[in-house]
Protein backbone atom coordinates (compact mmCIF):
# COMPACT_ATOMS: atom_id res chain seq x y z
CA UNK A 1 0.00 0.00 0.00
CA UNK A 2 2.82 2.10 -0.57
CA UNK A 3 1.89 5.49 -2.24
CA UNK A 4 3.19 6.61 -5.35
CA UNK A 5 5.09 9.70 -4.42
CA UNK A 6 4.19 12.55 -6.34
CA UNK A 7 0.80 11.43 -7.59
CA UNK A 8 -2.00 13.99 -7.68
CA UNK A 9 -5.12 13.11 -6.47
CA UNK A 10 -7.27 15.41 -7.96
CA UNK A 11 -10.51 15.17 -5.89
CA UNK A 12 -8.45 16.46 -3.07
CA UNK A 13 -8.03 19.77 -4.44
CA UNK A 14 -11.87 19.29 -5.77
CA UNK A 15 -12.92 19.10 -1.98
CA UNK A 16 -10.51 22.10 -1.12
CA UNK A 17 -12.22 24.44 -3.08
CA UNK A 18 -15.68 23.00 -2.06
CA UNK A 19 -14.34 23.85 1.75
CA UNK A 20 -13.15 26.91 1.14
CA UNK A 21 -16.63 27.94 -1.11
CA UNK A 22 -18.50 27.07 2.42
CA UNK A 23 -16.62 29.37 4.78
CA UNK A 24 -16.56 31.96 2.24
CA UNK A 25 -20.33 31.77 1.89
CA UNK A 26 -21.03 31.52 5.80
CA UNK A 27 -18.72 34.51 6.20
CA UNK A 28 -19.97 36.23 3.20
CA UNK A 29 -24.05 35.58 3.87
CA UNK A 30 -24.07 36.95 7.48
CA UNK A 31 -21.95 40.18 6.37
CA UNK A 32 -24.51 40.88 3.83
CA UNK A 33 -27.07 41.23 6.17
CA UNK A 34 -28.49 37.12 6.63
CA UNK A 35 -29.81 37.06 9.84
CA UNK A 36 -28.16 33.95 11.81
CA UNK A 37 -31.47 32.43 12.61
CA UNK A 38 -32.24 32.05 9.29
CA UNK A 39 -33.65 28.05 8.02
CA UNK A 40 -33.05 27.97 4.24
CA UNK A 41 -36.10 25.61 2.53
CA UNK A 42 -33.54 24.21 0.74
CA UNK A 43 -31.94 21.65 2.71
CA UNK A 44 -28.94 22.17 0.34
CA UNK A 45 -28.38 26.09 1.51
CA UNK A 46 -27.73 24.77 4.83
CA UNK A 47 -24.29 23.62 3.59
CA UNK A 48 -23.89 27.59 2.95
CA UNK A 49 -25.71 29.42 5.82
CA UNK A 50 -23.89 26.53 8.45
CA UNK A 51 -20.73 26.87 5.70
CA UNK A 52 -18.25 26.84 9.26
CA UNK A 53 -18.24 23.14 9.04
CA UNK A 54 -16.31 23.79 5.90
CA UNK A 55 -13.40 23.92 8.51
CA UNK A 56 -13.41 20.14 9.68
CA UNK A 57 -13.78 19.24 6.27
CA UNK A 58 -9.92 21.60 6.08
CA UNK A 59 -8.61 19.50 8.35
CA UNK A 60 -9.89 16.04 7.78
CA UNK A 61 -8.42 16.70 3.94
CA UNK A 62 -4.67 17.81 6.00
CA UNK A 63 -5.18 14.04 8.25
CA UNK A 64 -5.91 12.11 5.02
CA UNK A 65 -2.70 13.94 2.86
CA UNK A 66 -0.09 12.89 5.29
CA UNK A 67 -1.21 9.28 5.40
CA UNK A 68 -1.30 8.84 2.11
CA UNK A 69 1.64 10.82 1.42
CA UNK A 70 3.79 9.08 4.24
CA UNK A 71 2.76 5.77 4.24
CA UNK A 72 5.73 3.29 5.16
CA UNK A 73 7.77 5.89 5.19
CA UNK A 74 9.89 7.90 7.42
CA UNK A 75 9.41 11.32 8.12
CA UNK A 76 12.43 14.02 8.29
CA UNK A 77 10.80 16.21 11.09
CA UNK A 78 12.32 19.35 10.93
CA UNK A 79 12.79 18.99 7.10
CA UNK A 80 8.71 18.26 7.39
CA UNK A 81 8.20 21.43 9.47
CA UNK A 82 10.21 23.77 7.31
CA UNK A 83 7.52 23.30 4.34
CA UNK A 84 5.01 23.49 7.07
CA UNK A 85 6.24 27.11 7.59
CA UNK A 86 7.11 27.66 4.04
CA UNK A 87 2.90 27.13 3.41
CA UNK A 88 1.45 28.82 5.84
CA UNK A 89 3.54 31.48 7.62
CA UNK A 90 3.76 33.81 4.63
CA UNK A 91 0.34 34.27 4.17
CA UNK A 92 -0.68 34.40 8.27
CA UNK A 93 2.48 37.34 8.46
CA UNK A 94 0.80 39.63 5.31
CA UNK A 95 -3.04 38.93 6.49
CA UNK A 96 -1.54 40.18 9.95
CA UNK A 97 0.38 42.69 8.99
CA UNK A 98 -2.42 44.38 6.54
CA UNK A 99 -4.86 43.97 10.02
CA UNK A 100 -2.62 46.17 12.17
CA UNK A 101 -2.02 48.50 9.63
CA UNK A 102 -5.21 48.82 8.08
CA UNK A 103 -7.82 47.71 11.30
CA UNK A 104 -6.26 48.68 14.09
CA UNK A 105 -5.35 45.40 15.73
CA UNK A 106 -3.03 44.93 18.42
CA UNK A 107 0.49 43.99 17.28
CA UNK A 108 0.47 41.27 19.28
CA UNK A 109 -1.28 39.23 16.45
CA UNK A 110 1.98 38.96 15.07
CA UNK A 111 2.71 35.98 17.34
CA UNK A 112 2.04 33.11 15.26
CA UNK A 113 1.18 30.92 18.80
CA UNK A 114 -0.44 33.41 20.95
CA UNK A 115 -3.55 31.82 20.38
CA UNK A 116 -2.55 29.06 22.54
CA UNK A 117 -2.88 32.06 25.28
CA UNK A 118 -6.21 32.89 23.92
CA UNK A 119 -7.02 35.77 21.40
CA UNK A 120 -4.55 37.37 20.04
CA UNK A 121 -5.08 36.23 15.92
CA UNK A 122 -6.86 38.13 13.06
CA UNK A 123 -9.90 36.84 10.83
CA UNK A 124 -9.44 33.11 10.39
CA UNK A 125 -6.40 32.73 11.22
CA UNK A 126 -7.16 30.42 14.44
CA UNK A 127 -7.64 27.80 11.87
CA UNK A 128 -3.95 27.65 10.93
CA UNK A 129 -2.66 27.92 14.71
CA UNK A 130 -5.04 24.61 15.22
CA UNK A 131 -3.55 23.02 11.93
CA UNK A 132 0.04 23.92 12.88
CA UNK A 133 -0.36 21.90 16.23
CA UNK A 134 -1.53 19.06 13.95
CA UNK A 135 1.53 19.40 11.90
CA UNK A 136 4.11 19.42 15.04
CA UNK A 137 2.23 16.59 16.71
CA UNK A 138 1.91 14.40 13.66
CA UNK A 139 4.96 12.76 12.96
CA UNK A 140 5.21 11.54 16.56
CA UNK A 141 1.27 10.36 16.46
CA UNK A 142 1.60 8.46 13.64
CA UNK A 143 3.99 5.81 14.92
CA UNK A 144 1.28 5.61 18.17
CA UNK A 145 -1.65 5.40 15.31
CA UNK A 146 -1.07 3.88 12.36
CA UNK A 147 0.15 0.09 12.47
CA UNK A 148 0.36 -2.74 10.03
CA UNK A 149 -2.80 -4.24 11.66
CA UNK A 150 -6.11 -2.86 10.87
CA UNK A 151 -7.87 -4.27 14.00
CA UNK A 152 -4.68 -2.01 15.92
CA UNK A 153 -4.57 0.91 14.00
CA UNK A 154 -8.54 1.50 14.38
CA UNK A 155 -8.67 1.00 17.97
CA UNK A 156 -5.66 3.34 18.81
CA UNK A 157 -7.43 5.55 16.75
CA UNK A 158 -10.79 4.75 18.15
CA UNK A 159 -8.95 5.30 21.35
CA UNK A 160 -7.56 8.85 20.73
CA UNK A 161 -11.11 10.10 19.73
CA UNK A 162 -12.34 8.73 23.23
CA UNK A 163 -9.95 11.03 25.05
CA UNK A 164 -10.82 13.83 23.02
CA UNK A 165 -14.94 13.05 24.03
CA UNK A 166 -13.89 12.38 27.13
CA UNK A 167 -12.24 15.52 27.36
CA UNK A 168 -15.40 17.98 26.02
CA UNK A 169 -17.41 15.94 28.30
CA UNK A 170 -14.91 17.10 31.50
CA UNK A 171 -15.29 20.83 29.67
CA UNK A 172 -19.28 21.01 29.68
CA UNK A 173 -19.10 19.69 33.24
CA UNK A 174 -16.72 22.49 34.60
CA UNK A 175 -18.48 25.29 32.10
CA UNK A 176 -21.86 24.47 31.17
CA UNK A 177 -21.06 24.33 27.39
CA UNK A 178 -18.43 22.90 25.35
CA UNK A 179 -18.39 24.79 22.11
CA UNK A 180 -15.85 26.85 21.99
CA UNK A 181 -13.54 23.99 22.83
CA UNK A 182 -15.17 21.81 20.10
CA UNK A 183 -15.16 24.08 17.62
CA UNK A 184 -12.14 26.35 18.13
CA UNK A 185 -9.12 23.83 19.36
CA UNK A 186 -7.40 20.96 18.73
CA UNK A 187 -9.58 19.14 21.20
CA UNK A 188 -12.65 19.27 18.63
CA UNK A 189 -11.11 19.30 15.42
CA UNK A 190 -8.58 16.79 16.37
CA UNK A 191 -11.74 14.14 15.87
CA UNK A 192 -11.42 15.58 11.64
CA UNK A 193 -7.79 14.88 12.01
CA UNK A 194 -7.81 11.13 12.85
CA UNK A 195 -10.85 10.69 10.72
CA UNK A 196 -8.40 11.93 7.87
CA UNK A 197 -6.01 9.51 8.93
CA UNK A 198 -8.34 6.28 8.54
CA UNK A 199 -9.90 7.83 5.84
CA UNK A 200 -6.42 7.85 4.26
CA UNK A 201 -5.25 4.47 5.06
CA UNK A 202 -8.66 3.26 3.42
CA UNK A 203 -7.78 5.68 0.24
CA UNK A 204 -4.82 3.47 -0.29
CA UNK A 205 -6.12 -0.17 0.62
CA UNK A 206 -9.40 0.28 -1.84
CA UNK A 207 -6.89 2.07 -4.81
CA UNK A 208 -4.61 -0.89 -4.82
CA UNK A 209 -7.48 -3.50 -4.02
CA UNK A 210 -10.44 -1.76 -5.86
CA UNK A 211 -13.97 -3.71 -5.13
CA UNK A 212 -16.12 -5.01 -8.38
CA UNK A 213 -18.39 -2.54 -9.69
CA UNK A 214 -16.12 0.38 -8.23
CA UNK A 215 -17.93 3.29 -9.44
CA UNK A 216 -21.35 1.98 -8.36
CA UNK A 217 -19.80 1.20 -4.81
CA UNK A 218 -17.89 4.76 -4.97
CA UNK A 219 -21.17 6.85 -6.10
CA UNK A 220 -22.97 5.38 -3.76
CA UNK A 221 -20.86 5.79 -0.81
CA UNK A 222 -20.56 9.50 -1.76
CA UNK A 223 -24.44 10.01 -2.08
CA UNK A 224 -25.18 8.25 1.03
CA UNK A 225 -22.59 9.99 2.95
CA UNK A 226 -23.02 13.56 1.64
CA UNK A 227 -26.87 13.08 2.11
CA UNK A 228 -25.84 12.96 5.75
CA UNK A 229 -24.11 15.80 5.68
CA UNK A 230 -26.86 18.08 4.22
CA UNK A 231 -29.03 16.43 6.50
CA UNK A 232 -26.79 17.36 9.49
CA UNK A 233 -26.06 20.72 8.18
CA UNK A 234 -29.78 21.26 7.83
CA UNK A 235 -30.88 19.98 11.12
CA UNK A 236 -28.13 22.05 13.15
CA UNK A 237 -29.60 24.88 11.11
CA UNK A 238 -32.80 24.15 12.76
CA UNK A 239 -31.81 23.72 15.78
CA UNK A 240 -29.97 27.08 15.98
CA UNK A 241 -27.05 27.14 14.30
CA UNK A 242 -23.63 28.01 15.40
CA UNK A 243 -25.04 31.27 17.24
CA UNK A 244 -28.62 31.42 17.31
CA UNK A 245 -29.31 28.98 20.10
CA UNK A 246 -30.57 30.06 23.57
CA UNK A 247 -27.21 30.44 24.95
CA UNK A 248 -23.72 31.54 23.37
CA UNK A 249 -21.30 29.63 23.71
CA UNK A 250 -24.42 26.61 23.30
CA UNK A 251 -25.30 24.50 26.69
CA UNK A 252 -25.91 21.86 24.29
CA UNK A 253 -24.55 18.70 24.78
CA UNK A 254 -24.55 17.94 21.02
CA UNK A 255 -21.23 19.97 20.74
CA UNK A 256 -19.80 16.84 22.95
CA UNK A 257 -20.54 14.47 20.09
CA UNK A 258 -21.11 16.87 16.85
CA UNK A 259 -17.34 16.73 16.15
CA UNK A 260 -17.11 13.32 15.57
CA UNK A 261 -19.87 13.07 13.61
CA UNK A 262 -19.45 15.58 10.98
CA UNK A 263 -15.62 14.32 10.90
CA UNK A 264 -17.15 10.90 10.08
CA UNK A 265 -19.16 11.85 7.15
CA UNK A 266 -16.62 13.86 5.75
CA UNK A 267 -13.91 11.63 5.85
CA UNK A 268 -16.56 8.68 4.05
CA UNK A 269 -17.36 11.78 1.61
CA UNK A 270 -13.61 12.21 0.96
CA UNK A 271 -12.07 8.56 0.12
CA UNK A 272 -14.46 8.07 -2.05
CA UNK A 273 -14.54 11.03 -3.92
CA UNK A 274 -11.25 10.92 -4.18
CA UNK A 275 -10.83 7.68 -5.69
CA UNK A 276 -14.02 8.34 -8.13
CA UNK A 277 -11.95 10.82 -9.78
CA UNK A 278 -8.62 9.49 -9.59
CA UNK A 279 -8.21 9.03 -13.20
CA UNK A 280 -10.06 12.52 -14.09
CA UNK A 281 -8.19 14.93 -15.68
CA UNK A 282 -10.34 16.80 -18.48
CA UNK A 283 -10.55 20.31 -18.58
CA UNK A 284 -13.68 20.94 -16.30
CA UNK A 285 -12.00 19.30 -13.39
CA UNK A 286 -8.89 20.44 -13.99
CA UNK A 287 -10.33 23.84 -13.83
CA UNK A 288 -12.69 23.26 -10.34
CA UNK A 289 -8.63 21.68 -9.28
CA UNK A 290 -6.84 24.73 -9.22
CA UNK A 291 -10.04 26.82 -7.15
CA UNK A 292 -8.70 24.18 -4.46
CA UNK A 293 -4.75 24.96 -5.21
CA UNK A 294 -5.62 28.44 -4.43
CA UNK A 295 -7.76 27.52 -1.64
CA UNK A 296 -5.39 28.60 0.80
CA UNK A 297 -5.18 32.18 -0.45
CA UNK A 298 -8.70 32.25 -0.74
CA UNK A 299 -9.64 31.24 2.60
CA UNK A 300 -7.05 34.57 4.27
CA UNK A 301 -7.73 36.74 1.64
CA UNK A 302 -11.39 36.51 1.69
CA UNK A 303 -12.30 38.38 4.97
CA UNK A 304 -10.86 41.51 2.76
CA UNK A 305 -12.00 41.25 -0.43
CA UNK A 306 -16.02 40.48 1.12
CA UNK A 307 -15.47 44.37 2.35
CA UNK A 308 -14.00 45.69 -0.79
CA UNK A 309 -16.60 43.78 -2.91
CA UNK A 310 -19.93 44.94 -1.07
CA UNK A 311 -19.07 48.55 -1.88
CA UNK A 312 -18.64 48.18 -4.86
CA UNK A 313 -21.76 46.04 -5.92
CA UNK A 314 -23.70 48.43 -3.92
CA UNK A 315 -22.04 51.56 -5.30
CA UNK A 316 -21.88 50.27 -8.98
CA UNK A 317 -24.43 47.49 -9.58
CA UNK A 318 -26.90 46.81 -7.02
CA UNK A 319 -29.08 44.33 -8.83
CA UNK A 320 -31.67 42.34 -6.69
CA UNK A 321 -31.40 38.69 -7.80
CA UNK A 322 -33.99 37.40 -6.31
CA UNK A 323 -36.96 38.29 -3.31
CA UNK A 324 -35.91 35.81 -0.28
CA UNK A 325 -32.58 37.32 0.94
CA UNK A 326 -30.82 34.10 1.36
CA UNK A 327 -30.42 33.43 -2.53
CA UNK A 328 -30.46 37.28 -3.34
CA UNK A 329 -27.22 37.27 -1.06
CA UNK A 330 -25.83 33.76 -2.50
CA UNK A 331 -26.67 34.85 -5.93
CA UNK A 332 -24.41 38.10 -5.37
CA UNK A 333 -21.78 36.60 -3.43
CA UNK A 334 -21.25 33.87 -6.21
CA UNK A 335 -21.81 36.19 -9.18
CA UNK A 336 -19.71 39.30 -7.78
CA UNK A 337 -17.68 38.73 -4.46
CA UNK A 338 -16.51 34.88 -5.48
CA UNK A 339 -14.95 36.16 -8.75
CA UNK A 340 -13.24 38.91 -7.48
CA UNK A 341 -11.97 37.00 -4.49
CA UNK A 342 -10.63 34.31 -6.43
CA UNK A 343 -9.30 36.45 -9.05
CA UNK A 344 -7.32 37.93 -5.69
CA UNK A 345 -6.41 34.53 -4.72
CA UNK A 346 -4.78 33.44 -7.93
CA UNK A 347 -2.23 36.24 -7.58
CA UNK A 348 -1.55 35.63 -4.26
CA UNK A 349 -0.88 31.91 -5.30
CA UNK A 350 1.26 32.73 -7.88
CA UNK A 351 3.39 35.87 -6.85
CA UNK A 352 3.21 35.16 -2.93
CA UNK A 353 2.39 31.79 -2.46
CA UNK A 354 5.05 30.09 -4.75
CA UNK A 355 7.83 32.61 -4.30
CA UNK A 356 7.93 30.85 -1.12
CA UNK A 357 6.69 27.07 -1.75
CA UNK A 358 10.25 26.43 -4.16
CA UNK A 359 12.15 26.21 -1.63
CA UNK A 360 10.38 23.50 0.06
CA UNK A 361 12.78 20.46 0.63
CA UNK A 362 12.12 16.68 0.19
CA UNK A 363 11.20 15.24 4.25
CA UNK A 364 10.30 11.23 3.53
CA UNK A 365 13.21 8.73 3.91
CA UNK A 366 13.13 5.30 3.42
CA UNK A 367 12.52 3.47 6.64
CA UNK A 368 15.44 0.82 6.04
CA UNK A 369 18.26 2.03 4.72
CA UNK A 370 17.66 5.84 5.83
CA UNK A 371 18.35 7.62 2.71
CA UNK A 372 16.29 10.93 1.62
CA UNK A 373 14.52 10.71 -1.63
CA UNK A 374 15.43 12.64 -4.56
CA UNK A 375 11.85 12.68 -5.80
CA UNK A 376 10.43 16.12 -6.73
CA UNK A 377 8.31 17.18 -3.36
CA UNK A 378 4.84 16.32 -4.00
CA UNK A 379 2.41 18.82 -4.76
CA UNK A 380 -0.44 16.99 -2.81
CA UNK A 381 2.39 16.84 0.30
CA UNK A 382 2.55 20.45 0.67
CA UNK A 383 -0.81 21.52 -0.18
CA UNK A 384 -2.27 20.79 3.24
Amino acid sequence: MTPRLGAYVIGLDHLRAFAAVMVFSWHGLHQLGVPFGTVPNSWIASLMEEGWIGVSLFITITGFVFTIQTHGKKIEYFAFLKNRFLRLVPLIFLVTLYAVNVEGKSNQSLFLFFGLLGGGTVYGTWTLIVEFQFYAAYPFLRERLVFDSVTKTIGCCGLLLLFLTVLRVACFSTMGSAQNLAYWTIFGQGDAFIAGILAGLMFLHLRDHPPRSGTIVYVTSIAVSFTGIVCAAHWFNAFGGFYNQAFHPSRSVVWIFWPTIIAVLWASTLVFYCLLTLQRRDRLTRSIAYLGTISYSTYMLHFITLGLSDKVYRKFVDVRFFDADIWNSTAILLLFHYPITIAMSAISYEIIEKAFLQYRVPYLTERNPSSIQTDKVSPMAVAA
